[in-house]
């Protein structure tokens, strides 16, 4: 009963918007966690972060079967057709009263469910090629199982496109910038391969390595993150597909890699989690970008100085290990940090420390460190030091392990100067456009 009265009080007392990149969903809403439609995952270390509730007007969803991902770039689409955004999600829903399985999107910012059509048979997996085709496969329990389908988005409208037939119970797949998707299946001895995306769709067999003996629930491959999995140590880490693994032992997560190397369980989800979608899971691209103000903006010689530097991401990806450089000019001495990981010696090198808020069915929300800057999200950090009135300037500069779109704006340049200006004031911190911040 204790657990029951904190779901409630976490469903109405907190809810955080979910940061996290990370998404899948339950294949039952039923018992204790049922509430919990979609849930949000730390991509890095796979910890549950938070969970949404999700409605569809007019009717009541009994699970959902399958999840993915809207490419990242744009799809151009005749005028009569919607615009379709990056960063929807699409899935198979079970509705209640309804034959065959749904087709559905989810706004993971709103978790608005919008109803595209009926697919006409029991889907059990989604995903997308990086053209934006839409892919699914049946179930064991379909009317024609075990089946590869491309699927209009707009229609749900299926065209066949292959027999799979590979292992018993549990279809997935999804899709390797490669050109192929990976497929499993099995309940038990678990078959994994990879299918051309494109005609003739060839199937190749991939041998398992470390394999575990339980069904695969979902699937998505990570270009940023990299793994290791069988702990060879002098062999380079490898990027992979995280997976979701249940149900006939503890529902779990792990990595594969494309040549069926699997690594031990990395963390453990709440529950049976059916399907996963990577936002920013196509290419490691971000932009990030930095901030400075001084307070106070005009400092005279021997006065204490306050330096605060934003960090922020708009890139598609997460910034893997961003690390903010700072050069401090002598004229500032004294010098300590708020913000990094070295705190409060986080100088020149200040590796970002990143807070979040995480779901816990005890405690409730509880503090989260994170590795990596995800898209959306912005840090600070601050320097207080004493300024002696001499003419400096400093520079800083962020960068991350993951691939920039835009370097140029981020460095930063900032003078102090010990002098007398046009308007009267003396002294002071000025930026390339003398502003009170800027961003570069």
């Amino acid at each position: 009963m204790k657990q029951r009265l904190l779901f409630s009080c976490l469903m109405l007392c907190a809810a955080p918007h979910a940061d996290a990149q990370l998404y899948g969903t339950q294949p039952d809403f039923l018992g204790d966690l049922g509430f919990f439609k979609l849930f949000t995952f730390d991509p890095d270390t796979l910890t549950w972060m938070d969970g949404q509730t999700l409605d569809l007007p007019g009717f009541a969803m009994t699970g959902m079967t399958a999840i993915t991902i809207h490419p990242k770039d744009p799809i151009p689409v005749p005028p009569a057709k919607p615009t379709e955004l990056e960063g929807t999600l699409y899935a198979v829903a079970r509705l209640s009263g309804v034959s065959g399985r749904v087709l559905v999107t989810i706004d993971p910012t709103t978790a608005v469910v919008t109803q595209i059509g009926n697919l006409g048979d029991n889907f059990a997996t989604l995903a997308f090629r990086d053209d934006g085709q839409l892919f699914g496969v049946t179930g064991d329990g379909a009317s024609v199982p075990e089946t590869l389908y491309s699927i209009d988005k707009f229609t749900a409208a299926k065209t066949l496109v292959r027999s799979l037939g590979a292992g018993a119970d549990g279809e997935v797949i999804a899709y390797h910038p490669d050109q192929l998707f990976y497929h499993w299946s099995g309940n038990g001895t678990v078959v994994f391969e990879s299918v051309e995306a494109v005609p003739p769709h060839t199937v190749s067999n991939i041998p398992i390595t470390g394999g575990p003996s339980s069904e695969t629930f979902g699937a998505h491959w990570d270009p940023c993150q990299m793994r290791d999995p069988d702990g060879a140590g002098p062999l380079p880490a490898q990027r992979v597909f995280i997976t979701a693994h249940g149900p006939n032992t503890t529902p779990s997560f792990r990595f594969y890699t494309p040549t069926g190397v699997v690594s031990d369980v990395v963390n453990t989800p709440p529950t049976g989690i059916r399907g996963l979608a990577l936002i920013g899971g196509s290419l490691c691209e971000v932009d990030l970008g930095l901030g400075v103000s001084p307070t106070p903006l005009f400092p005279a010689a021997n006065d204490p100085i306050q330096i605060d530097f934003v960090v922020d991401n708009t890139g598609q990806a997460r910034a893997m290990n961003p690390v903010l450089t700072i050069n401090l000019p002598a004229s500032i001495s004294a010098a300590t940090t708020t913000g990094c990981l070295e705190d409060p010696n986080g100088l020149p090198t200040c590796t970002l420390k990143i807070d979040v808020q995480r779901i816990d069915l005890v405690f409730g929300y509880v503090p989260f460190r994170l590795s990596n800057l995800w898209r959306g999200r912005s840090v600070s950090v601050r320097i207080n030091g004493t300024f002696n009135g001499q003419d400096s300037t400093l520079t800083a500069s962020v960068a991350s392990g993951s691939d920039e779109t835009e370097p140029a704006d981020n460095s930063i340049s900032l003078d102090f100067r010990n002098a007398v200006f046009s308007n009267g004031f003396e002294g002071g911190a000025r930026s390339s456009e003398q502003a009170p911040f800027q961003k570069f």
